[in-house]
Order: C-alpha cells, then structure tokens, then sequence
C-alpha cells in the first residue's frame, strides 16, 4: 500500500495534491488571510467567513445560472447570508467585493 503519492501528482503549496486543495479551498482561503494580513487596520472577527461565503455563493451562483446581483434581498446576496449560517446578515458589502475581485478564468 502507497501512502505517499506519487511526485508528479503532489503540488509544492503545501505538499498537497491540487485537487485536495480545490476541493477544501485552501487557495481562497490562504489568499484572503494574507489579503487581510497587509490590511491596515485589523478586520472584524467574521469578516473572513462573510468574504469566504460571499465567494461560495458567487461559485453556486455562477455554476448553477443564477442572476448575480448585489441588491441585499437578491439571490446572491441570500445565498451568502445562508451559507454564513443567518439569513438575516446584511453580506451586500462582501459580495460587491467578491464580484469586483473574482479572479479570472483559467
């Protein structure tokens, strides 16, 4: 038994296999701690899971045709607020940013 896979399949950002990482998000998430790391000023506690979750929605939102606005009570901005965990949150803020942000298409 391999427990070690192979070294064409294993990516030097941490050991892990590309597809591992995708799958956990661990590139979003290392992108937002060092984005908030050069912030100026030190975030609020939930402010990483609303981008995290703002950046989610626009995922499901995207894969699945779902119009992607940044109006509070549009589809996008209440499937950020329900993958956060309260559906009464205000993620408007964080889903501008995450549509002004989004990276580019490989």
């Amino acid at each position: 038994m391999r427990l070690i896979p192979p070294t064409d399949q294993v990516a030097p950002k941490g050991g892990l296999p590309e597809d591992i990482r995708l799958v956990l998000g661990l590139e979003r998430m290392l992108h937002h701690l060092a984005a908030y790391g050069k912030a100026h000023r030190k975030p609020k506690p939930d402010a990483i899971r609303k981008r995290l979750a703002a950046d989610y929605a626009l995922d499901l939102c995207e894969r699945f045709g779902v119009k992607t606005t940044t109006a509070r009570t549009g589809k996008f901005c209440l499937v950020a607020a329900a993958l956060f965990g309260d559906p009464d949150v205000d993620l408007q803020y964080h889903c501008m940013k995450a549509i002004s942000q989004k990276p580019a298409q490989k």
